[in-house]
């Protein structure tokens, strides 16, 4: 059996002779100077140097190796020659991911061995599953980095330091928190109602994550080859990761309970409708080619175009009814529960206005900075406008921009529902005036 071409290209870059002998003796030679500077406990400190080194190697040099495995391909470009090559989306996917971080591996693998063996001299707890878990730790953040690269990639075709910059912070910034969490607390939670203890936890969250990311991975990299996705996966990661963060919501009491997980699993929906809407193309010859299809009742080329935050709104709708129907026990506090009804409408209906403003701006004749300038309005009607109007002891004219769950809840809803009905028309008439009545 052949060799998958693109993993066997990056073995070629990435091992050669002088790295494969260079590594180990760098790494020994770090080891034998942690054990010579603390003789009386020298494999606690070897341990402790082997897991620096794997965040050094892994988490930092190869979160950066695979966020920049295909921005480098643009840059460079040669990464549309390696798209119209016959590498097929899955060889590309490993091949890109595991060729383009391998010798960070070949390093980071060493010092876990090392980990295990100094770990279980000096009796520290679950050496073998710490080492899995910053294992799936590191393959997690370098598959988050490559997917939040291709987005950039498939979004904006141009090469770009801050972006490449802040899709490092992004892998680094999810790994680091999960490894040391997991080295350093030894708590029990809860997560509906199943008592975990937070090693074992962390292990499998990490795996199933893990799993959604390099699927992810996979996706874009068949639309980078002009292959059409459907919409099945991304409902289902959005229904998953709606309930995976509901279960962190779980009460004794029932009704709070189940109110805490709604709300949790509303928010999580909407977020990822937030993300997908900035994160996405929102050019104008995307949705023409929806309204033709839509148009043509071709249903199933109606949901591939469909953009990804359209998706995951009927998860946010389903999720927010749930919210109104299990704010029952919330009344008690005095506050009607009408009024936690009607805080729920009013943040779907500003959800609609924002979305409606997004494609307002990116449907602009030059859209350069129309995410930014979305990013901007966000600031200013959910934090600034507000603030101010509280600081001034006007807060009834803040129910204009935030949603309430108070007396004021009806003003909310109006609210809201005007500035998205206005919000719509403006979408509709910037349509119009680029592809007319159609």
């Amino acid at each position: 059996m052949s060799m998958n071409p693109e993993l066997k290209r990056n073995l070629w870059l990435e091992l050669t002779p002088h790295r494969l002998a260079g590594m180990p003796l760098v790494l020994f030679a770090i080891f034998f100077l942690a054990a010579s500077l603390d003789k009386t406990e020298a494999s606690k400190a070897i341990s402790g140097v082997s897991v620096v080194l794997f965040i050094a190697l892994v988490v930092l040099w190869g979160t950066r190796q695979a966020a920049e495995s295909v921005n480098e391909e643009v840059r460079d470009h040669t990464w549309d020659g390696q798209r119209m090559s016959s590498i097929g989306p899955w060889d590309m996917t490993w091949g890109k991911l595991l060729g383009s971080t391998v010798f960070p591996w070949y390093g980071g693998i060493i010092c876990l061995v090392v980990y295990v063996l100094s770990s279980m001299v000096a009796v520290e707890r679950n050496p073998v599953e710490t080492a899995l878990m910053m294992t799936l730790a590191g393959l997690f953040g370098q598959s988050v980095a490559m997917l939040a690269s291709l987005q950039a990639v498939r979004k904006d075709r141009k090469y770009n330091k801050s972006n490449a910059a802040g899709i490092f912070i992004l892998g680094v910034g999810l790994t680091w928190p999960i490894i040391s969490f997991a080295l350093n607390a030894s708590v029990m939670f809860k997560w509906y109602g199943i008592e975990f203890e937070s090693l074992s936890f962390t292990t499998m969250s990490l795996a199933v994550f893990l799993a959604w990311a390099v699927t992810g991975v996979y996706r874009l990299m068949r639309t980078e080859l002009q292959m059409k996705n459907g919409p099945y996966v991304w409902l289902a990661f959005v229904c998953f990761i709606s309930m995976y963060v509901a279960g962190f919501g779980w009460a004794e009491d029932v009704g709070n309970g189940l109110f805490n997980m709604t709300t949790l699993a509303a928010s999580t929906a909407t977020l990822a409708v937030y993300l997908m809407a900035f994160s996405e193309r929102k050019d104008p010859v995307s949705f023409r080619r929806l309204v033709i299809a839509y148009g043509r009742r071709d249903w199933h080329r109606t949901l591939q175009e469909l953009p990804c935050w359209a998706v995951a709104l009927p998860v946010v709708a389903a999720a927010s009814v749930c919210v109104m129907l299990t704010s029952g026990p919330q009344a008690m506090d005095g506050v009607p529960q009408t009024s936690f009804s009607m805080l729920v409408l009013a943040s779907m209906l500003f959800v609609v206005r924002d979305l409606s403003l997004i494609l307002y701006f990116n449907f602009a004749k030059n859209p350069k900075r129309a995410d930014m300038l979305m990013a901007l309005c966000l600031f200013l009607f959910y934090g600034i406008l507000p603030g101010i109007m509280s600081g001034m002891d006007i807060d009834v004219l803040a129910a204009l921009f935030w949603p309430r769950g108070d007396s004021l809840a009806f003003l909310s809803v109006a609210a809201a529902f005007a500035e998205a009905a206005v919000a719509g028309s403006l979408v509709l008439k910037r349509w119009q005036g680029i592809y007319g009545t159609a």
